[in-house]
């Protein structure tokens, strides 16, 4: 915009538009530091030093806002960012993947924002029509236009870049894996890898009818919980939304469970704890015949399959709220239950300490990427899990 087009503007039109900025330039650190939870009109508009009203004039709710900010603010970087990262797969450059995954291991304020709102999209529709609108398109190429073994690993890469960034919002520096892990992860992504030759039948497992503690008000209560924050997420799944679900009211509630993360963490942990274990007792006995990599990518896809699109989204807001939310993460801790969930969240943020840690962000990246665009589930991704793991254990990649 020139200076000659801003001066030829009615001056309350020039006014809209300096807020217009101001507001989105006040809820982008706002997204990336506190997520979904401080990206209110309230918060954004004491953030901006603007009254609530005002922000409400140009934005009338959070979807709207969150929309907005998508559009002028988050969706080109995140593509700019990804762009490289992609040619450097299809070039099977290790060195610029290294380099490219570099930009989402510490990643902006920008890019931080961006996959927030990601994680929230699949359960906010205006914000999921944006982002579909825009990042759709992008995701295209993953799955068609392409060999499936080059498509499973961009998609691979971009989960995996996602991953680094929900990793980096957690408590600790923002280097979420030592250089030697994401040196061998960039080794795998540009090895030219082959499918595996004999996947396993598909694993059927779904949850249960609903989670079985002897106590029935108790599993209404834990099954209410798991739908509630499924179809809203976690901060619109409230107390009162949850206790008209389920037909009990709020004392009954916190008679059985403290606070709603309490509630939140056992609910996923009944409910979807014992898919988790049961995909996670076939990975282990797979993994000697097929090899690590290879189970691994099975135990991937599984958890990508269009079946457990809930457990995904409540297996991500833990993750999600785990970066913004330290309450969360001492809760999980004092909890103190076995289990994949707990596992995923709890996980140490230095790798150094942690080397496994990688593993985990490339499965909470999938999940992303799986939510984003469902068919990423059929990809073979033994084609770069399999030499990522062979590489790690200095096994080369023969």
């Amino acid at each position: 915009m020139t200076a000659t087009h801003s001066s030829s503007r009615p001056p309350r039109q020039q006014h809209r538009l300096r807020n217009d900025e101001v507001i989105l330039d006040a809820a982008v650190p706002l997204a990336a530091q506190q997520g979904w939870a401080g990206l209110t009109p309230g918060h954004v508009a004491s953030a901006a030093g603007l009254s609530r009203p005002t922000v409400l004039q140009r934005h009338a709710s959070r979807a709207d806002l969150a929309a907005s900010l998508w559009l002028d603010r988050l969706w080109r970087p995140l593509s700019a960012a990804l762009v490289p990262l992609i040619g450097a797969v299809d070039a099977a450059d290790s060195e610029a993947i290294l380099s490219a995954l570099d930009v989402f291991v510490t990643p902006t304020v920008k890019l931080r924002a961006a996959v927030e709102l990601l994680l929230v999209s699949s359960y906010v529709s205006v914000l999921s029509a944006v982002v579909g609108s825009t990042f759709g398109p992008w995701f295209a190429p993953l799955t068609t236009d392409a060999p499936e073994a080059l498509g499973a690993r961009r998609a691979l890469a971009v989960g995996s870049a996602f991953g680094f960034v929900m990793g980096s919002t957690g408590p600790g520096p923002g280097a979420t894996c030592a250089g030697p892990e994401r040196e061998s992860w960039a080794t795998g992504l540009a090895a030219a890898g082959q499918p595996v030759a004999a996947w396993p039948d598909r694993f059927e497992v779904s949850p249960a009818a609903g989670p079985d503690t002897g106590d029935r008000t108790r599993d209404r209560v834990l099954g209410a919980t798991v739908d509630s924050v499924a179809e809203r997420g976690y901060e619109a799944a409230t107390i009162e939304v949850i206790a008209a679900r389920c037909g009990f009211t709020r004392a009954v509630i916190f008679q059985r469970y403290p606070t709603k993360y309490d509630l939140f963490l056992d609910a996923s942990e009944r409910t979807y704890g014992p898919v988790i274990s049961a995909l996670d007792a076939q990975r282990r006995q797979l993994e000697p015949v097929q090899g690590p990599g290879a189970s691994e990518a099975w135990f991937t896809r599984e958890l990508m399959s269009p079946d457990l699109k809930g457990l995904r989204t409540v297996l991500l807001e833990e993750i999600r709220l785990a970066g913004h939310e330290p309450g969360l993460s001492t809760v999980a801790h004092r909890a103190n239950r076995p289990g994949q969930l707990t596992a995923v969240m709890c996980a140490e943020h230095d790798t150094q300490r942690n080397p496994g840690r990688l593993s985990m962000v490339i499965t909470s990246g999938m999940l992303l990427v799986a939510q984003l665009n469902p068919k990423t589930w059929a990809l073979p991704l033994g084609v770069a899990l399999t030499p990522w793991r062979r590489a790690q254990s200095g096994c080369g990649l023969s």
